[in-house]
């Protein structure tokens, strides 16, 4: 159109120079730049938010065992201490908030660090191993599902060795996968083979019920032996290291068991109501709904866009594999049948906090074998993310804030209303708080420990027995009657908070006491105590 000839190609020429001198290419997104996002951010988020429950949260009584015996001065010591029944755990979880301390200082956050550190290691070692099989998607729906129950929130949280355990769980569960795929397959294993005996031994110098994730894994053992029709003698020297570490601390465990088994506060009675109230008190039963919509929402997720094999579907899980997560998770009916059968003292969900993995794992499962696929899975991880985020992620603090807030209340109002006198607090749980966390008070807290009365009043002497240990292993003030009872007769101006129809007012008055409501206690139970005429 008025253009020279050979002119349109040069100007189409010189057009597609310009574009591609100008045009900014978008560099491709990766699919592992896309799951380090993605899983970092959930990991990173799931940090903050237990670190922001760790700080808040009150140390409770069996808390105070475990940052008083981390104070001793050897290793000898505590080990002396533990033999003669300071506390019923082994020496790991007390060695670790030892080293932490040490590092931090003795801070709420510093004492649970370690519980913390290994709960988020037994989540991604969840990961890790759901990954494997099934793919980034369906790790993450797997990790995704720890966080529903609440007993993640509490004893990831707490300063005892439930989240350390779980942590050794986690990396027994990787290491054991990894080193049947490679036996299997007959390649070198020595470090996965070293990583699952250090675990099992590391799981049992942290907590005695350690053992049911042992025999969680020894369930997928047991059926990758039938599958295989031969003995693996490496892999079950690895589960031999935890039956040797078990039976090395009994000189720990034999006497301090023996002696608080006939008022363990924990008995079960062997039964279907003990096992469904293990599971609904590990998982909370609010969880399931959540878990249903997952399932529905992968399910016709997955209808819809079709499976895409070797992205986050089932098909690759193995038998041996499935059947240890379902080990894991059956460790609360373990745990049930042996209390229930006299083999141990009593049985409690935080036991098994390790079987959290279990749980989760079968659950991610489930989903990815209804809906599979990267796209179904990443969804129903969000749901289950969501759900934490407005239930555990944000309540759990707040109940925990709410408890240290009470807790100070406590402390300021007895000093309010009982500066320069003695304190008797009938409420072991109040007592420990007061003394461990307020080193300088106006009063003098005191607590009476007495296993007979405690035994013929409630059927149980746990409580007692953990204050007498709590008195001479650290030195808490934890006294018999007659400490109290002279104190009143010298004149000595004792009061009692405390119920004034409960059993330790009834041991008071059998002493010839008297309890006088004190006047101007804005409704605290504030007893005056008095020898009667």
């Amino acid at each position: 159109m008025g253009l020279l000839p050979g002119t349109v190609p040069v100007g189409r020429g010189v057009a597609v120079r310009l574009r591609a001198a100008f045009h900014v290419r978008r560099p491709r997104l990766s699919a592992a730049r896309v799951e380090a996002v993605a899983v970092g951010g959930f990991f990173l988020l799931l940090a903050v938010a237990l670190s922001r429950v760790a700080a808040v949260r009150p140390l409770w009584f069996d808390e105070v065992f475990t940052v008083r015996l981390a104070r001793v001065a050897s290793v000898r010591e505590l080990l002396r201490l533990l033999a003669n029944g300071a506390d019923l755990n082994p020496p790991l979880s007390y060695l670790a908030v030892r080293a932490s301390v040490s590092l931090f200082g003795e801070t709420l956050w510093a004492v649970r660090l370690p519980s913390l550190a290994g709960g988020l290691v037994g989540v991604f070692a969840l990961y890790l191993f759901a990954r494997r099989r099934g793919g980034p998607s369906a790790g993450w729906v797997a990790a995704a599902l720890v966080p529903l129950g609440p007993s993640v929130w509490f004893y990831f949280t707490e300063c005892r060795p439930y989240g350390l355990a779980t942590g050794f769980a986690g990396l027994a569960l990787v290491c054991w996968q990894r080193a049947a795929e490679a036996g299997d397959a007959g390649r070198p294993r020595g470090g996965w083979l070293a990583g699952l005996a250090a675990a099992f031994a590391l799981g049992v110098s942290a907590h005695y019920h350690f053992a049911l994730a042992v025999a969680g894994l020894g369930l997928g053992e047991a059926v990758r032996t039938l599958h295989r029709r031969k003995l693996d003698r490496a892999a079950a020297a690895c589960f031999a290291v935890a039956v040797l570490a078990v039976l090395a601390y009994a000189p720990l465990w034999a006497g301090a068991s023996r002696d608080y088994a006939p008022g363990f506060w924990a008995k079960v009675t062997l039964g279907r109501a003990a096992v469904e109230k293990a599971y609904t008190d590990l998982v909370n039963p609010a969880a399931v709904a959540p878990l249903v919509a997952g399932l529905l929402l992968a399910a016709f997720v997955g209808a819809v866009v079709g499976r895409r094999k070797g992205d986050g579907g089932p098909w690759d899980y193995r038998g041996h594999e499935v059947a240890a997560l379902v080990g894991l998770a059956l460790g609360p009916v373990l745990g049930v049948t042996l209390a229930g059968a006299g083999v141990t003292p009593g049985y409690h969900l935080r036991y098994a906090v390790p079987s959290a993995l279990g749980l989760a794992g079968v659950g991610g499962y489930a989903v990815a074998r209804v809906g599979g696929g990267r796209v179904p899975l990443a969804l129903a991880g969000a749901v289950f993310v969501l759900h934490g985020a407005a239930f555990e992620w944000t309540g759990t603090r707040r109940y925990f804030a709410a408890d240290a807030r009470a807790s100070a209340e406590l402390a300021a109002g007895l000093g309010r209303y009982a500066a320069g006198e003695t304190v008797l607090i009938e409420s072991a749980f109040d007592f420990t708080r007061v003394w461990h966390e307020n080193p300088s008070l106006p009063f003098r807290p005191l607590y009476v420990a007495d296993p007979a009365a405690a035994f013929r009043a409630t059927k149980q002497d746990t409580v007692e027995r953990g204050a007498l240990a709590l008195g001479w292993a650290a030195g808490a003030p934890v006294v018999g009657w007659d400490a109290v009872t002279a104190a009143v007769d010298r004149g000595e101006p004792v009061s009692f908070y405390g119920l004034a129809n409960g059993w330790v007012a009834g041991e008071l008055r059998s002493r010839g006491l008297v309890l006088e409501p004190r006047d101007g206690c804005g409704g605290w139970p504030l007893f005056r105590l008095k020898r009667s005429p």
